[in-house]
């Protein structure tokens, strides 16, 4: 099967060969109709890892609060549990 695809590339590289500009040529045809949809992929794909960095910064805080490490200190504090007291005050009310 390899041999197969190399020889059918070797087949279309020596009947096609297109240089890079010509190639690039050939797509530049392709283009006008689509130009608006290619700059908004552009402006999107930038968006898009501009979010991606502020996303990665937001887990800083969480990972340094759940393995407990830098400058994180306690978040929750323990409440005493007076299991008696507030067994009482719920058959009181």
């Amino acid at each position: 099967m390899v041999f197969c695809i190399c020889g059918i590339f070797a087949i279309w590289q020596t009947t096609y060969s297109f240089t890079m500009r010509e190639f690039i040529n050939i797509l530049l045809r392709f283009v006008p109709p689509y130009k608006r949809y290619l700059v908004m992929s552009v402006v999107f794909n930038i968006l898009s890892a501009v979010l991606n960095i502020f996303s990665f910064a937001t887990l800083v805080p969480i990972l340094q609060i759940l393995f407990e490490t830098g400058d994180a200190g306690r978040v929750t504090t323990l409440m005493p549990w007076d299991c008696a007291v507030r067994f009482q005050r719920f058959l009181h009310h």
